[in-house]
């Protein structure tokens, strides 16, 4: 499982290698980091030149600490890369291609 860069700001990003990913998977332990959430902006990109970029946002909490972001169906994909950026303090944060 790929663990995203820590700090405020970090950016991650990952090519798909081809495989029809259908969701993205997230584990954080915000309290354990001192924090009340964990707020990452998820930037996936369209296959093709000239594709379009959509934006999510996922937010995981103490009471909440995983989530799976949807990225198939009727209204997306499909993509060929993500970028993920940090929009809190940082703390761990592990994904999942699925």
């Amino acid at each position: 499982m790929p663990k995203l860069s820590q700090g405020q700001g970090a950016r991650d990003a990952f090519s798909f290698d081809g495989a029809p990913y259908t969701s993205i998977g997230f584990v954080s332990d915000p309290g354990g980091d001192g924090l009340s959430e964990t707020t990452i902006r998820v930037a996936l990109h369209g296959e093709g030149k000239g594709a379009a970029w959509n934006v999510f946002t996922m937010t995981l909490t103490p009471d909440a600490p995983k989530g799976i972001l949807g990225i198939s169906g009727p209204n997306n994909g499909p993509y060929d890369g993500v970028v993920f950026s940090r929009e809190d303090n940082g703390g761990a944060v592990g994904v999942n291609f699925a």
